[in-house]
């Protein structure tokens, strides 16, 4: 026989520290402690509240329970870095009750890390002090480092770093960050470079499609052709760069460029410049069309850009066709201007760095590197400045010209570093460094953290705005913004160039807010007062902001977006502006000031 009864298992007493998502550095936030006695005897409960990392605050409260009552007394709770924060809970109640609770909180900050760079050369002998000044960052969250060597002028473990902080994710993002990880050295990508490289590439596989394409968002959307034979491309190199890439993905990816390269239609700009494109990656991966690169080579006065020429010729070269290699490449480095190009993601900048990486490989046109090295961006390629294609290229570049780099003595403080082609060095403050070489050396040192102030608004080509309104319409003042408070915030964005642009449009939110819905696109029944609202390219799922993937044109230069948000936390706390920027020019963008709220507590 069998038998069977309900049974409760539970504290005598709960006890629970109410904690926000997440804290920004400088916030303050009241922390309620529920306290509820199930059981408990009547008499006094002590709670006791402690912290470690980078939060400071709690304290001890007490309250009087009868049994079956609860309290939610409350602390104060601020925010004075960056980091992971553990809250301890102790409790002490009636019948020799006590209980601990241990919570983690992570306090962060949706401004972009910021990269600091400085570039020198260094003489033979030569010994210099260096200062990265991290005291500009907030504390616990900048770091420093200094790399010496190599044949560029920027620095390319700064751009390595920076892609994996890249707060976006589509096809193209995912892939530069696996493309700088395949082709670094450990010395510019650091120990983890093949664990990253492994993740991300397993990113890059969430998103092929049945049919081996890859889409630019998801594996649900249509395959981008630009962004498949680049993806397959740096699938063939990460592999190269240690990562295991299942072979089955690979196949895949080459059916669906050979089908392509085959059957179509070469009608527009854009379609000569894939099909170059997958004729690249195919002879890349050993599984080459010779025929259709001789065809497309035929007519390649259509080629539109330099890189295309670049591809078309490394195709040929893969064949053995160095005959119609030599003068593509030629044509590549003769004519290096193009026009930004939202279709191929790319830039003069970014055709110049590929081109450099394909003729390396290619081992033509030797002569011809010297000068091209010397058209190559300068130590202003900051992270800042470039768009992943452009970093992702850049580090490429420093890779494979670096190949048969001379090696580089380096002391620090008097201590010397294990020589090395690229010698790079964590700077914990204010050194000395001194070139122990015969040769001179280029010297990069990159600071990169969260800025101690945020950055002032500024626009170039676009702008932004955003309303806060009540639920049935009216302006909403947030000096008046209550806990449990639910409202709506409007966002628009709008290109003014009269091009088109990959934009990403974003509105951080203050730790003491929450999203509870994003409204549908179109007309909304019964708020006629928001208007038109927009679709988009995706929606990146960020628990700290809302995002917009969206296309901007001359004939659809804005997109507006709605919020339904609640106000769930009591405090102060930093609001971002909202912000939007061309992904692949990061040049054109408008940004708001940040500016500080306060959410008051229910009434």
């Amino acid at each position: 026989g069998a038998a069977s009864r309900p049974m409760t298992v539970r504290d005598r007493l709960v006890a629970e520290a109410l904690l926000p998502r997440f804290l920004a550095p400088g916030d303050t936030a009241r922390l309620p402690v529920l306290l509820h006695n199930l059981d408990l005897p009547d008499g006094e409960v002590v709670a006791t509240v402690t912290t470690e990392g980078p939060v400071s605050g709690g304290g001890r409260v007490a309250v009087t329970l009868p049994r079956g009552q609860r309290a939610m007394p409350v602390l104060d709770l601020r925010a004075t870095g960056a980091g992971e924060a553990l809250i301890r809970l102790s409790v002490a109640g009636p019948d020799g009750f006590t209980a601990e609770r241990e919570v983690r909180l992570t306090i962060r900050s949706s401004r972009p890390r910021l990269a600091m760079v400085s570039a020198t050369t260094l003489a033979p002998g030569q010994e210099v002090a260096a200062d990265p000044g991290l005291a500009r960052f907030v504390p616990g969250t900048a770091s420093a480092r200094g790399i010496w060597g190599g044949p560029v002028a920027y620095d390319a473990a700064a751009l390595v770093q920076s892609l994996a902080f890249f707060p976006f994710a589509c096809t193209e993002q995912v892939a530069a960050e696996a493309l700088a990880l395949a082709m670094a050295p450990d010395a510019m990508a650091g120990p983890d470079r093949v664990a990253r490289l492994q993740a991300a590439v397993s990113r890059m596989l969430d998103r092929q499609r049945f049919d081996g394409g890859f889409g630019l968002w998801s594996a649900e959307r249509a395959a981008d052709p630009w962004v498949t034979p680049f993806a397959t491309e740096v699938l063939i190199r990460a592999r190269a760069g240690g990562a295991e890439v299942p072979q089955a993905a690979l196949d895949a990816a080459f059916r669906s460029l050979a089908e392509e390269a085959n059957y179509a239609a070469l009608d527009r700009p854009e379609d000569i410049a894939a099909q170059a494109y997958r004729l690249h990656a195919l002879a890349l991966g050993g599984r080459g069309l010779p025929g259709a690169a001789r065809r497309l080579f035929e007519q390649r006065g259509r080629l539109p850009t330099p890189l295309a020429r670049a591809q078309l010729a490394s195709a040929l070269v893969q064949a053995g066709d160095t005959e119609r290699a030599e003068p593509l490449f030629a044509e590549a480095l003769s004519a290096p201007e193009r026009r930004a190009w939202h279709v191929d993601f790319g830039s003069t900048a970014r055709d110049r760095l590929a081109v450099a990486v394909l003729l390396t490989e290619s081992g033509l046109l030797r002569g011809e590197i010297g000068p091209m090295l010397a058209r190559l961006p300068g130590a202003d390629a900051t992270p800042a400045r470039l768009s992943t294609q452009e970093a992702a290229w850049a580090v490429a570049a420093a890779a494979a010209l670096g190949r048969d780099a001379a090696p580089v003595t380096i002391a620090l403080d008097g201590q010397a570093l294990p020589p090395g082609r690229v010698v790079s060095a964590v700077l914990p403050g204010p050194v000395r460094i001194r070139n122990q070489g015969s040769q001179p050396i280029v010297q990069r040192v990159t600071a990169v953290g969260l800025p101690a102030q945020p950055e002032p608004a500024d626009r170039a080509g676009m702008r932004v705005a955003r309303r806060f309104l009540t639920t049935d319409g009216q302006p909403l003042s947030l000096d008046g913004l209550r806990q449990g408070q639910v409202f709506l915030l409007v966002v628009e964005g709008r290109a003014e160039t009269g091009e088109t642009h990959r934009a990403m449009l974003q509105q951080g939110l203050p730790a003491g807010w929450e999203i509870q819905s994003r409204l549908p696109p179109g007309e909304q029944r019964g708020q006629a007062f928001l208007g038109t609202l927009s679709d988009a390219e995706a929606f990146p799922a960020r628990d700290d902001r809302f995002a917009a993937a969206a296309d901007l044109t001359a004939g659809q230069p804005m997109v507006r977006y709605a919020l339904r948000v609640r106000a769930v936390t009591a405090g102060s706390f930093e609001l971002p502006g909202a912000e939007i920027q061309d992904m692949y020019r990061p040049g054109i963008f408008a940004r708001q000031a940040s500016a500080r709220i306060t959410v008051l507590p229910a009434e």
